[in-house]
């Protein structure tokens, strides 16, 4: 209650312009901005893997973010490690609630 959005998304706007910002490289702050709020409603599911859930979200993650759906998915549910001189090793990671 009581904060304008639009007067805070304009302050905003002048601040990068203020940093030297073109307006498409502020076009391109923007999007990453809400690429990352998309991730955040994201959900996932399983017990003994974790894995995506499909939601609109994800289709408008990938296009803000400029990334394929796959990329995102592995991103955001396996983990690589590399091990010596070997290949990386790829790990599903697993769901725990609490």
């Amino acid at each position: 209650e009581g904060l304008d959005d639009a007067a805070g998304y304009e302050a905003t706007l002048a601040a990068l312009r203020a940093v030297g910002l073109q307006a498409e490289e502020i076009g391109a702050v923007l999007s990453v901005l809400a690429g990352l709020l998309h991730l955040g409603n994201l959900g996932f599911r399983g017990s003994d893997a974790a894995t995506l859930s499909s939601s609109p979200s994800l289709g408008s993650a990938c296009e803000l973010l400029g990334c394929d759906v796959e990329d995102l998915r592995v991103a955001t549910t396996c983990r690589r490690l590399k091990v010596g001189p070997t290949l990386p090793l790829t790990l599903t990671l697993t769901l725990t609630l609490t």
